[in-house]
């Protein structure tokens, strides 16, 4: 016998103690029929009803029939037959009332125009399917409960729902062994959606919303898809090892965590492997809370009702989020569309033995809009698309490591915060916001501050913490940077005009130039902020600085500068037009390291265009029969002896050129 006849079996023996009217007719008839009926005459109540013996038929209850509250009503057939039950323009005002259905294989139930209830009172309310259900013209089905397959005995076959249209009313539907729910249009409305059920991989369910509205309190998506073209979906929704497809329609949800699945008789030890995907082509999805994609980790059956991990991928399509939207220890993507939060975070977790596991977001279409992102121990790619952030966006503020890519789109917001004080383990963490493409936009303050020297009590090894601009524009008009801070300008265009802060920072200058605003150092006292150039030319511009309080005690260090000791050569850095561009005591402040290749330290002096240079350094450059030599401030000397005695050279200009008509001579500078 086929699977189907099984399923048929253990109905009739459950429904044994009652009177039991067979169709015995070998061709269609009608429901009315008395001599078509083993007990001869029409269905009567509390009667099993059986239509199951063979041939192809199908027996109809028309608007004519009077009999319509019957006990169990059983259909099924053999692999060469087909049963049907057709409710064909019945009416709706009188259902045909039963305590149970079951649809066997090769049978199936055809509504048009028509009620069925299936009521507890008399028995399990069950409508079980085989076999093939059909709804149209409006048809009304109640039922305590809906089984397609059973999720317990998954291998007796697999039942298939259509509905065209109506109504359906169901405390559960359950959709399982391969079983497949087509709704094109009706309205629905469901206690509990099951799908599928952790016990194989082959006992899964495929609900399919083309139309129409389907409101449930909850849909367990266990194992299985959930296609939605179309229509109105309302209700809370768990998915475990399975995938929702939003296309069209409307889907309206509370909180939603993925992956999620409970303890229960579909998953009784937790083993469920879950791997939960929802993915969006289009149409609107209200979430009504937080959103949290989320990858579990453990041993199976330990702590958790599954393992795995869970992500929304937002291809087309409004995604609406009043809450938070997190991604946890796995990924969220979104390549088109557009998408509102009340927040966006990205995060992992440090696992025994300082495992560290991130989590990501993928932006590279489409437009996101949220007040804040926060990056913890997770990155943030974004290739293109635009990004508007009300607030901060923060990298590794809560943990290090961390990180934000730019390679394209447009990215806005308020504050943008890069730290690594909060490390998650020992060894190079880091926190640092990388942009090779597209344009940054800050509208206050870009804010770096490394890590601390040590942590919770351990010596920590760190990685970097800052900004690496490459290519693409940052537009900004603030800058801070704190302590072992770095900005790496390799490419791109940097617009600031506000306020540079440099704490115990470095600023690598990469580029052939740059426009500064107003330079503040507020490194503490008794340690430095270092400025690095190129060894290609380089001029650097900052606004006059004259009116900003530096932190005494602190030096600007200059390093890898190669320049003209008396202005206007390869390597230039100017504050304002003229000498006024820093106060003496800010002068006093900036040291130069190792100038043109010599081994030192040397103060700075301020030329009368506002340049600054080495004020104690005298560099030579070889000629064809001698050397020139320069110099900032100073009276140049010379003397035929290296300990002296040493005098001023009579009429010497900066540069001064020198031939080799003497066996030795030597140069040194007056202050």
């Amino acid at each position: 016998m086929r699977s189907g006849w099984v399923c048929f079996v253990l109905a009739l023996a459950c429904t044994a103690s009652a009177q039991t009217n067979n169709w015995i007719k070998p061709a269609s008839g009608n429901w009315e029929d008395g001599a078509a009926w083993s007990l001869g005459h029409p269905p009567a109540p509390a009667e099993t009803i059986v239509i199951t013996n063979q041939g192809w038929k199908a027996v109809e209850i028309g608007p004519a029939a009077a009999s319509r509250d019957v006990g169990t009503v059983i259909l099924g057939g053999y692999t060469d037959s087909f049963n049907l039950l057709l409710l064909n323009y019945a009416g709706l005002l009188v259902p045909l009332t039963a305590s149970s259905v079951n649809v066997g294989t090769n049978s199936g139930i055809t509504a048009l125009a028509s009620a069925l209830d299936i009521s507890p009172n008399s028995g399990s309310g069950d409508l079980t399917i085989y076999g093939v259900f059909n709804q149209g013209e409006q048809a009304l089905v109640n039922s305590h409960l809906i089984n397609l397959g059973n999720y317990y005995y998954y291998s007796n076959g697999a039942g298939i729902y259509n509905e065209t249209n109506g109504i359906i009313t169901a405390d559960e539907l359950s959709i399982a062994g391969g079983s497949t729910f087509n709704q094109l249009d009706g309205s629905n409305t469901f206690g509990t959606v099951w799908s599928g059920a952790a016990n194989s991989v082959s006992n899964y369910g495929r609900l399919n919303i083309g139309g129409g509205s389907l409101t449930a309190n909850s849909i367990e998506l266990i194992r299985g898809d959930f296609k939605q073209t179309g229509g109105s979906v309302t209700a809370g929704l768990d998915i475990g090892a399975g995938n929702y497809t939003l296309s069209a329609g409307t889907l309206h949800l509370p909180a939603i965590t993925l992956p999620s699945a409970s303890y229960g008789p579909r998953n009784p030890g937790g083993f469920l492997s879950a791997n939960a995907t929802l993915l969006q082509t289009g149409g609107t999805n209200f979430c009504n809370g937080s959103l949290t994609a989320y990858h579990v980790y453990g041993a199976p059956g330990i702590g958790s009702p599954f393992l795995g991990p869970g992500r929304y991928v937002l291809s087309n399509g409004v995604l609406c989020v009043t809450g938070t939207v997190q991604s946890w220890l796995t990924t969220f993507e979104q390549w088109g569309g557009w998408h509102t939060n009340a927040g966006t975070q990205v995060k992992g977790e440090t696992f025994p033995g300082f495992e560290i596991r991130t989590g990501s977001f993928t932006l590279g279409g489409g437009t996101l809009i949220t007040p804040s992102i926060n990056l913890g121990l997770g990155n943030f790619a974004q290739s293109g698309g635009t990004n508007l952030v009300s607030g901060e966006v923060g990298v590794g503020l809560s943990d290090a490591p961390a990180s934000f890519t730019l390679s394209g789109g447009l990215l806005a917001d308020v504050n943008t915060s890069i730290a690594a004080t909060n490390p998650a383990s020992p060894g190079g963490q880091y926190a640092v916001f990388i942009q090779t493409g597209g344009t940054h936009i800050i509208t206050n303050l870009l804010r770096m501050s490394g890590p601390l020297a040590n942590y919770p009590g351990n010596t920590y090894f760190f990685g970097s913490t800052g900004y690496v601009l490459n290519n693409g524009a940052l537009n900004v008009p603030n800058i801070e940077m704190e302590t072992s801070a770095v900005f790496n300008h390799l490419g791109g265009t940097l617009i600031t005009s506000g306020l540079l802060s440099l704490g115990y920072a470095t600023w690598n200058e990469r580029t052939t130039g740059q426009q500064f605003g107003q330079l503040l150092l507020s490194a503490p006292a008794g340690s430095n902020a270092t400025f690095s150039l190129p060894p290609a030319n380089c001029v650097v511009h900052f606004v006059n600085s004259s009116s900003v309080a530096w932190s005494l005690g602190a030096w600007f260090s200059i390093a890898g500068w190669n320049g003209s000791p008396a202005g206007g050569g390869q390597h230039q850095i100017i504050f304002g037009s003229n000498s006024s561009g820093l106060t003496a005591q800010q002068v006093s402040q900036i040291q130069f390291v190792n100038p043109s290749g010599v081994s030192g330290v040397f103060p700075a002096a301020i030329l009368p265009t506002g340049e600054v240079v080495p004020a104690r350094l005298l560099v030579s450059q070889r000629t064809s029969n001698g050397f020139t030599l320069q110099w900032g401030r100073g009276s140049l000397q010379s003397a035929t002896n290296v300990v002296g005695p040493y005098q001023d050279v009579p009429g010497a200009t900066n540069p001064y050129s020198v031939s080799f008509t003497e066996p030795r001579h030597f140069f040194r500078l007056k202050y």
